[in-house]
């Protein structure tokens, strides 16, 4: 069932019907945690949602500043219900209930429309917000964080969750290469890892957690997936000179090739001439007035001559 799906770690999106609310409606919500007492009200014209909860987590990316004044979906359909104390509101509708909730089922996490998708009733589906809702639903539905870091630069690593006293935490690669054991803190329900000198080499790592106080490793579960980028700063900029580009040509075994010192105004003319080959004309020129002249000396001495 969609329960047990989102109870072992799934992800479910529940739409509602715009035609009836059944009983097998209203017990997928109560077993998802989202809601209790379902009924449609109707506006005769189409009307903006309330409000958008920008400062939750969930939207966190969506915007590059907090908006004063929002172009919010619209639609002549709302739900009314009654919402658990534990379901987070991510906005609201025109009727101030949630027009955008997510709710915690055991591991995982069930979200949930307001209003419908049909564009008689709604533009939810052609409005730009349609796409960051969902987008923003896939990203926050995995089963473990994301987390980047530089190495050399972050040396610690805050986590949106608490951490029990004795839990054992370790951080493995994900070629189990490389394993260390951080310090951990926890702060006002974070938990803060202190990675210190032993993180050495760039790579993909996981965050485990063990809670039991036997540190057997079938018992570590996945807690933050861990991105660990080299220092940009350890890269060289400094750049070949020509010589230099064609020394390292021929080291290589490309000594046929050439070395265009180019800049803006001739980079057209040395490409015409690469594509069109290599032009001889002039040689035949200079052949030719060498040719002339020559017959002029002789002519002269001829004259002398007779």
């Amino acid at each position: 069932t969609l329960n047990e799906f989102a109870s072992s770690g799934g992800a479910v999106l529940v739409i509602p019907d715009t035609l009836e609310i059944n009983s097998r409606f209203e017990f997928l919500m109560n077993s998802l945690k989202l809601g209790s007492e379902f009924e449609w009200v109707d506006s005769e014209d189409m009307v903006s949602m309330m409000s958008l909860n920008t400062e939750h987590p969930h939207f966190d990316g969506v915007f590059s500043s907090k908006p004063s004044r929002m172009d919010l979906p619209k639609s002549r359909k709302a739900l009314s219900y009654s919402a658990p104390a534990e379901v987070e509101s991510l906005g609201l509708n025109w009727n101030s209930s949630n027009f955008l909730a997510k709710s915690k089922v055991e591991k995982g996490v069930a979200f949930f429309f307001g209003i419908p998708l049909s564009q008689e009733v709604s533009n939810l589906t052609s409005h730009a917000l349609f796409v960051p809702f969902i987008l923003r639903m896939v990203e926050t539905s995995r089963a473990s964080e994301l987390r980047l870091i530089t190495l050399g630069v972050d040396n610690s690593l805050q986590i949106r969750k608490e951490i029990a006293v004795g839990s054992s935490v370790r951080i493995v690669s994900t070629d189990s290469t490389e394993s260390i054991i951080p310090e951990s803190r926890v702060v006002n329900g974070e938990t803060r890892l202190l990675l210190g000198p032993a993180l050495t080499k760039p790579g993909n790592y996981s965050v485990q957690v063990n809670s039991n106080s036997q540190t057997n490793a079938s018992e570590f579960s996945e807690l933050v997936t861990v991105g660990v980028n080299a220092n940009r700063l350890e890269s060289n900029p400094e750049s070949y000179d020509v010589p230099g580009y064609r020394k390292e040509l021929e080291n290589a075994g490309w000594g046929n090739a050439s070395v265009l010192e180019v800049s803006p105004s001739n980079l057209s003319t040395l490409i015409k001439n690469i594509e069109s080959g290599k032009h001889l004309w002039w040689y035949l020129v200079l052949i030719v007035l060498l040719a002339l002249t020559g017959e002029t000396v002789l002519q002269k001495r001829w004259k002398v001559t007779s």
